[in-house]
């Protein structure tokens, strides 16, 4: 069965800072399950198009950021095609991570790091550290 898919940008509307802005954040949601983060972009409240979904462009820097966000979109949708493709299961968290670049091996344990790091301290042991600090 296919998943539905979509992603929203959307101001924090009641979390106005001391200028008068608020911050953007993305939405995406699996099936019934949302992940949100914010886009580290700031806009005045009333230069935003809910319709479309985007900065009106009369506003300052309007272009700038509705390429941004742009971009954002293309690239969680194009991280949903990836795992459509290869058949791979998803959720709105996985994708949310992949968007920010938060991916990361979770096959490595805390051990296998730890060895890792004194393989390399050791590596280092006669010129830039002591044979105290390795062991």
């Amino acid at each position: 069965m296919r998943a539905q898919f979509k992603v929203l940008f959307y101001p924090r509307k009641f979390l106005v800072d001391l200028k008068g802005q608020v911050s953007l954040y993305m939405r995406i949601t699996v099936d019934t399950e949302r992940a949100e983060f914010s886009v580290k972009r700031k806009i005045d409240p009333d230069s935003w198009n809910s319709f479309r979904g985007r900065v009106r462009t009369s506003a300052p820097f309007a272009e700038e950021i509705n390429r941004y966000l742009d971009e954002l979109q293309g690239r969680a949708y194009q991280i949903h095609s990836y795992y459509v493709v290869n058949n791979k299961s998803y959720t709105a968290k996985t994708i949310r991570d992949k968007v920010q670049g938060k991916e990361f091996d979770r096959s490595k344990k805390i051990l296998k790091l730890y060895d890792e790091h004194n393989a390399q301290l050791e590596a280092l042991v006669p010129e830039e550290h002591s044979y105290g600090n390795w062991r």
